[in-house]
């Protein structure tokens, strides 16, 4: 479960020893009413965990819940031998196995700062077929979050939640 905006921000603030609102209003670069009305309607922006994500190592599913490993580091080191079932995949926690109407199509590996291409299990899934992406973290309750590459508005960075199974490796 997501904490709430008061948490996650002193959570951030102590992991990187900031005392300052304004410190961290420039870590993510946002503005100060920006801030503070997020503030007010206690919603962290998702994409201010994938800023501090990228410049802090810090994965966005321990800034925004608290649990789970900490690091992409962290991440490397967890126990490869612990299976889950879920929705059709056979997930390890270092990759996904992928199936398709019961038929095995494809394994994926899963790891931070490896790049993909989103190429869906549905052959008819059209949406974002083709995009060259970047794997950030991984939540299998909620898919994993990538930031896409070949964005056309190179000023801001895009960011989009994926099924696992839909990134292929490249």
């Amino acid at each position: 479960m997501i904490d709430n905006f008061l948490t996650i921000c002193e959570r951030i603030k102590k992991e990187l020893s900031i005392k300052k609102d304004k410190d961290l209003i420039g870590i993510i670069g946002t503005s100060q009413p920006t801030f503070s009305r997020r503030k007010k309607e206690n919603k962290f922006d998702y994409e201010w965990a994938f800023i501090i994500n990228k410049k802090y190592n810090l994965l966005a599913e321990w800034i925004l819940t608290g649990e789970g490993p900490k690091t992409i580091e962290s991440l490397k080191n967890v126990d490869q031998r612990e299976d889950i079932q879920d929705d059709g995949h056979s997930i390890n926690n270092a990759y996904v196995e992928c199936y398709w109407q019961n038929k095995f199509v494809r394994k994926v590996s899963l790891i931070p700062g490896k790049k993909y291409i989103i190429e869906p299990l549905n052959p008819k899934a059209k949406k974002n077929r083709g995009l060259n992406v970047e794997l950030i973290t991984y939540n299998f309750k909620e898919g994993v979050q990538v930031l896409i590459l070949n964005n056309e508005n190179n000023k801001t960075r895009k960011y989009l939640i994926v099924d696992p199974c839909d990134l292929k490796e490249i």
